[in-house]
């Protein structure tokens, strides 16, 4: 979703909080965050969960964990799990509580 612009150039976020502070505040009642990718991720998935992993655990302190559908079958995207040490959990060891 594009941004609109005012006469200045900058972002109109007068009503509006950022994206970011929304998605962390309905956080706030979970102990564990998990983060799921689609099926047979590659790097942008695997990248936007650990962005998102970071985010969630250097601002709200929380834990969190990464997930994997299917397998991570390309070399380029095995060699990124190995060398980053990426632990991606199969969806289907998950224990999924309320919290």
């Amino acid at each position: 979703m594009a941004r609109q612009q005012t006469e200045n150039g900058t972002a109109n976020r007068s009503c509006r909080s950022r994206c970011s502070d929304r998605f962390l505040a309905g956080l706030n009642d979970f102990k564990l965050v998990t983060f799921l990718s689609h099926v047979n991720p590659d790097p942008d998935s695997m990248g936007g969960m650990m962005g998102l992993a970071h985010l969630v655990e250097s601002s709200l302190g929380k834990k969190t964990r990464l997930t994997r559908d299917g397998i991570i079958g390309r070399a380029e995207n095995q060699a990124m799990v190995d060398l980053l040490g990426i632990e991606l959990i199969p969806i289907e060891e998950i224990e999924w509580e309320e919290d």
